[in-house]
């Protein structure tokens, strides 16, 4: 009876880590209620089946909607982590300062296989992690000041982690960073032995960095035995980018006793 129980536990306890690991979502940044007027902006998707993200510059268009205004929004870049992505955005026109902006989705082919995106699909997350509309008001301000790194960034620890659905991995980094809330690191991983590199903007947190994935998804995924180098630089709300100037940091892929 007793292992009947705890193999119950076990297969309810993993049908909700499955349900977690194939829900989709799409986030915005920045998190901060205002917009300056020359704002940088950041959805992330995560997703174990096809990627909405993957289709915003041929078949979905971005806009921020005010009661009287749409502005289009331009894809600069687009990133590709572990069952996610992110796509960077620029509005194509001036904002106006003072009203208040909701970020939207239109379809580019009208097509009606493709899925309609409603804004309150759409969700940012406050300071204490709660999700709100992926909404902002503009403030009169142009930032032209990159952000700047207070100290070195050093490695704190590594993790790994058994879970239902896989593995969670994570080399951990100590960040001293000005205006932590409205920064995100521009993080590259690259293979020491293959010089592939990946990219993905990962947001600081309370001081530390995560490099890695969780149980379903994250910004990489490690390979077994492999050594990387780390580089990182730091990127505001409007843009402004701050490299680390000293050299790449090394990172050894944290593993199991079993590996």
């Amino acid at each position: 009876m007793k292992l009947l129980l705890q193999l119950g536990i076990y297969i309810l306890l993993s049908a909700e880590l499955w349900a977690k690991c194939g829900s989709g979502q799409i986030t915005a940044w920045p998190t901060g209620k205002t917009l300056t007027q020359n704002p940088l902006l950041m959805l992330e998707e995560y997703s174990y089946g096809k990627q909405l993200l993957s289709d915003t510059k041929t078949k979905y268009r971005v806009y921020l909607q005010a009661q009287d205004q749409r502005v289009a929004l331009e894809v600069q870049e687009t990133l590709q982590g572990y069952h996610m992505a992110q796509v960077i955005l620029r509005p194509l026109q001036p904002l106006v300062v003072g009203k208040e902006y909701t970020l939207t989705f239109d379809k580019i082919t009208g097509s009606p296989q493709l899925p309609l995106v409603e804004p309150q699909s759409v969700v940012k997350y406050s300071q204490d992690n709660q999700p709100e509309a992926a909404k902002w008001t503009v403030v009169a301000s142009r930032d032209l000041t990159p952000p700047s790194w207070i100290s070195k960034p050093t490695e704190l620890n590594k993790t790994h982690q058994e879970y239902g659905c896989g593995p969670a991995r994570f080399v951990t980094y100590k960040i001293a960073v000005t205006e932590e809330s409205q920064v995100l690191v521009r993080t590259s991983l690259t293979n020491v032995e293959t010089g592939q590199t990946a990219v993905y903007l990962i947001m600081p947190e309370q001081g530390q960095l995560k490099v890695g994935h969780g149980m379903c998804a994250g910004a990489f995924a490690f390979q077994a035995g492999r050594e990387y180098q780390v580089d990182f630089t730091l990127v505001d709300a409007s843009g402004n980018q701050t490299p680390w100037a000293d050299k790449k940091l090394r990172l050894i892929k944290p593993i199991s006793s079993t590996e």
